[in-house]
């Protein structure tokens, strides 16, 4: 791999080409920025565009640890039901109506405060994309509760600079430093949630 395609070329063919199986085990086309397949190579902190083009890459403090929390869930897969179809589309046309106010965050805050390292407003201004921007009433939709919301504010609450969902959920991301790791655990304990502790990796995939 990467012969003769470079990594702009892979993470588009992953992203362009992304599936999910569904309960049946067969595979069903899904949706991917490319932001995986960016992060998988490069590691850091990563802002991409819908078509999988890496807008910038910044480098993490090492001194953050992420504490990953997943809740007890089975894996839905793709939508198959009358429910899970409609939930969908809000979702998407939530996303949508949304999308000017993201890119103007993410062009005039986000990225500046990245440029200056300052992970402290990162995390507010990820809190605040989350909370108004394309995941609050999405993950409610989506788990038919506000359990995932009201365990992220408690995570915020206890000290997390920054706290989100992974993707489309289920699982909870922290990123927080030694010291506040204990008290991230108990509120996913609470939650009854599995907890990952993870270093940051600000190198991404190495050839070995």
């Amino acid at each position: 791999m990467g012969n003769p395609f470079n990594e702009r070329e892979l993470v588009k063919i992953e992203a362009f080409n992304y599936v999910e199986e569904g309960k049946d085990g067969n595979l069903y086309p899904g949706q991917s920025t490319g932001m995986s397949g960016w992060v998988s190579l490069k590691g850091g902190f990563i802002i991409t565009t819908a078509e999988a083009e890496l807008v910038l890459r910044e480098e993490i403090p090492g001194n953050y640890k992420v504490v990953v929390g997943i809740p007890p869930l089975e894996s839905g897969g793709v939508a198959e039901s009358d429910i899970e179809l409609p939930i969908l589309e809000r979702w998407s046309f939530h996303d949508r109506i949304n999308s000017a106010k993201i890119c103007h965050w993410t062009l005039m805050k986000m990225i500046p405060a990245l440029r200056a390292k300052d992970f402290k407003q990162v995390g507010i201004l990820a809190w605040e994309m989350l909370v108004a921007g394309t995941k609050g009433v999405p993950a409610i939709l989506a788990f038919g509760s506000v359990k995932p919301l009201e365990c992220l504010l408690e995570l915020k609450q206890a000290g997390a600079e920054m706290a989100f969902m992974s993707s489309v959920g289920p699982g909870l991301v922290a990123l927080t430093f030694e010291d506040k790791i204990d008290d991230i655990k108990n509120i996913y304990n609470k939650h009854n949630y599995q907890i990952l502790v993870l270093e940051v990796d600000n190198k991404g995939g190495q050839t070995i």
